[in-house]
């Protein structure tokens, strides 16, 4: 049966999710277990792993689990600091800490691990935001693709620079044989189905370019 995403390639399985059926290329694999999910179903952790929803949430609980137990170690370290012959003479209701203890849901603990878990996205985000982001391939796929059809212009019709021939049509080939293999490299990066395509739409422009320099790459050819 063809791909739901694509529909040009075979199915190799389905999202463990909303059993979409996939192919090879249109599906993601859970970085842990392996499962198979679609685009709309993966989860990508801060690290840039893609997981399924039961890796992601097991990851989440021992995060807060990790974040938990460092809470209760800072703070017993705190409140065996602050003890003192003047609390002691006040009674356990007036020491530090007296109402941490005396909670019995864990409630301060729970929103000390909260603020920790929020304070540890924020600086993540904070650092994902001031790294240097570099340009999508099918950008540059495009890019280079509408510039190597554009530079045919110089080489079709009455242009004034037929001098230049053969030499500006080898030029052209070359640039589109640069951009062909940017594009197919686009193509097989675990990226959306919709940029792939765009990647797609730059090798043709860039096969087209390639076709026109080689017809054009003579003194004497049609103009």
């Amino acid at each position: 049966m063809e791909c739901s995403e694509c529909g040009v390639r075979g199915s190799e399985g389905y999202c463990v999710v909303c059993h979409k059926l996939l192919c090879e290329v249109c599906a993601t694999r859970c970085a842990v277990c392996s499962t198979i999910l679609c685009d709309r179903h993966r989860e990508r952790t801060t690290g840039g792993r893609d997981l399924c929803p039961r890796c992601m949430t097991r990851r989440n609980e021992e995060r807060a689990a990790r974040l938990l137990a460092r809470s209760k170690r800072n703070h017993g370290h705190h409140h065996a600091e602050s003890l003192s012959f003047q609390a002691l003479q006040a009674g356990t209701d007036e020491m530090p800490g007296a109402n941490f203890r005396a909670d019995p849901g864990g409630d301060v603990v729970s929103r000390l691990a909260q603020a920790a878990v929020d304070n540890e996205e924020i600086n993540q985000r904070v650092l994902t935001a001031s790294a240097h982001k570099t340009t999508p391939v099918w950008v540059s796929s495009l890019f280079l693709g509408g510039l190597c059809c554009v530079l045919l212009l110089l080489v079709v019709g009455r242009s004034g620079y037929q001098s230049l021939q053969p030499w500006m049509s080898y030029f052209i080939m070359f640039m589109s044989l640069l951009t062909a293999v940017w594009a197919v490299h686009g193509m097989r990066q675990d990226a959306p189905t919709k940029e792939r395509r765009l990647c797609l739409i730059g090798l043709v422009l860039a096969i087209f370019a390639c076709i026109v320099a080689i017809i054009f790459r003579s003194p004497g050819a049609p103009s």
